[in-house]
């Protein structure tokens, strides 16, 4: 798609629906993309992590398996960060973040 390619509004009911389907749904907005997406679970973690291990962008095929709304995915290409700002966000709210142990 082109930048000038208008993708179709997410509409309250829509994302009502999602809730519905999902139970959590998260939106998470960059200048360039706004992902709506429901949690990434285990089995989906396992897929990123097999399509990593066949040569494919681990991020962006995190993206595609919890994305709800339609993405324009050569935002990507373009703007090579893009991919993974939105996949941090991802992986943070499904609880993967930096945490400090301690010897005891």
């Amino acid at each position: 798609m082109s930048e000038e390619t208008k993708l179709p509004e997410v509409t309250q009911d829509q994302i009502d629906a999602w809730k519905k389907e999902h139970g959590r749904v998260f939106v998470t907005r960059h200048p360039r993309i706004t992902v709506y997406y429901r949690l990434i679970g285990r089995d989906d973690y396992v897929k990123v992590m097999e399509a990593q291990m066949a040569g494919r962008d681990a991020e962006i095929e995190a993206i595609k398996l919890v994305a709800l709304n339609e993405i324009d995915y050569s935002v990507f290409d373009t703007y090579i960060g893009t991919a993974t700002v939105i996949h941090d966000d991802i992986m943070k709210t499904a609880g993967f973040v930096a945490v400090q142990s301690e010897e005891l």
